[in-house]
């Protein structure tokens, strides 16, 4: 079970059914669900996180069969509902961009219905252990190294696949989807005074003049843990909250939370990593996220002076998304351990140690 569901808490498992057991119905959630998962079948469930947003996933088992038929993803609550619809047509749009050989690599949408006020969403399962995985086999498994240029890999191709419009850094348009949403952090936090009238200034948008910004498909949760290695290809799930964004964010979020060596989780000391990836001018792990920042912004022939004002937006964004998620659920945003938006102070007052490679 670990190598399906290694990020989940197991909250119940139906084991093998006793012959007594062979007639027992199909669990009505799963009832009237596409073709997939018809027949006898018995799902192991699976709750996932400990936020009120977090969903419950049930993963259908044949007797017989050693892997999921599908993947079904149910909201706990009514109000969360539009994430589960978007992100079903999220991995429909997604996939429809991609050549066949990187479509694969995204699950595939299945069926969309409502149970009980819930909306119920089908999926495809895809193989392979989480890169996050410290139990995965010998065979096949990589390196730290090279699992990071090979997810890296696996970014570039689906942004070449997935790119839109580039906009002009000096725009408007840049200023609506880069700036504005550091605005709105500011409000739903309750922060005083010019808070994000400053960091605009210091780090807008509209300081890296008329470079080319390119819009493409964002993840906007791309982790390791989230990133499935098979031991010949990478594949990416949990595609809830992507969007079209600009380019380069997905990248520098998955550099904040990569397992790297002799350095705490993101998860168990936020503040640190930070400041060891984007606030260190030299040494691991501040060397391989620049050697991987070059990496991308030379096959998307990007100006390296978009870094800063892409990391403060992906930070933004990141404080957005989970502002909006507390208030969803009746919470008050501002009261919140909101660690996107600790991080951008931490920008803020480290700017002058920001690693050299997203200055150049």
């Amino acid at each position: 079970l670990g190598a399906v569901a290694w990020r989940y808490a197991v909250a119940g498992v139906v084991g093998k059914p006793s012959p007594s057991a062979a007639t027992t119905a199909t669990p009505a959630v799963l009832a009237g669900v596409d073709g997939e998962v018809d027949g006898d079948v018995r799902p192991v469930l699976l709750a996932r996180g400990e936020a009120p947003w977090s969903r419950v996933v049930l993963l259908p088992f044949g007797q017989t069969d050693e892997r999921p038929r599908a993947v079904v993803k149910v909201p706990r609550r009514p109000q969360h509902n539009p994430a589960t619809q978007r992100e079903h047509q999220s991995l429909s749009s997604v996939r429809d961009r991609l050549p066949p050989d990187l479509a694969v690599t995204v699950p595939m949408a299945l069926g969309l219905r409502t149970w009980s006020g819930l909306s119920v969403s089908t999926e495809s399962f895809l193989a392979g252990r989480p890169l996050a995985f410290a139990g995965a086999p010998v065979t096949g498994r990589l390196s730290s190294a090279a699992q990071l240029d090979g997810a890296v890999d696996w970014l570039i191709d689906l942004h070449r696949a997935t790119r839109s419009t580039d906009l002009v850094a000096g725009d408007a348009a840049a200023s609506e989807i880069v700036d504005n949403p550091l605005r709105r952090v500011g409000q739903l936090l309750g922060l005083q005074g010019q808070w994000a009238e400053t960091l605009i200034e210091r780090f807008g948008i509209a300081r890296a003049g008329t470079c080319s910004v390119p819009t493409v498909w964002q993840h906007c949760d791309l982790t390791p843990r989230n990133m499935r290695w098979d031991g010949r290809h990478h594949a990416v799930v949990d595609w809830e909250v992507a969007r079209v964004g600009p380019a380069l964010c997905d990248l520098l979020y998955l550099l904040l939370h990569w397992s790297w060596q002799g350095l705490p989780s993101f998860g168990d000391d936020h503040a640190a990593v930070f400041r060891r990836v984007y606030l260190s001018a030299d040494g691991d792990p501040a060397a391989q996220a620049g050697f991987q920042v070059r990496r991308y912004c030379s096959a998307f022939t990007m100006d390296r002076r978009l870094v800063a004002p892409l990391l403060l937006s992906m930070l933004t964004q990141q404080a957005l998304d989970r502002a909006h998620r507390v208030q969803d659920c009746g919470g008050a945003p501002a009261g919140d351990d909101n660690v996107y938006a600790d991080l951008i102070d931490q920008m803020a007052t480290g700017s002058d140690r920001l690693a050299a490679w997203s200055r150049s």
